[in-house]
């Protein structure tokens, strides 16, 4: 796994303070190591508030509905202004 991959995973798990208070954040579902999926079933639970965006481009129905079942959004990529204007969106309802 990537050093900042790494880290960034290390921050949630150990719940330092600053990250106890995020409202939203989005994540590929294809990282090296973990996927979105597995990312959002560990860190969903401490952060039951939080509104979750799962970029990818694998727009498979079956995707967007495990996406969903797990609290999140499914987003298609490549990342362009409607895919950045539908998490916003998201985001801020």
């Amino acid at each position: 796994m990537r050093p900042g991959i790494l880290f960034f995973f290390s921050l949630f798990i150990n719940k330092d303070a600053y990250f106890q208070t995020f409202a939203s954040t989005s994540f590929d579902l294809n990282m090296p190591g973990i996927d979105g999926f597995e990312l959002l079933a560990k860190i969903k639970p401490d952060f039951k508030q939080g509104k979750f965006a799962i970029l990818t481009a694998n727009t498979q129905d079956t995707t967007k509905q495990k996406a969903e079942a797990l609290g999140a959004i499914c987003v298609s990529k490549p990342v362009k202004d409607a895919c950045i204007g539908k998490m916003l969106e998201y985001f801020d309802a």
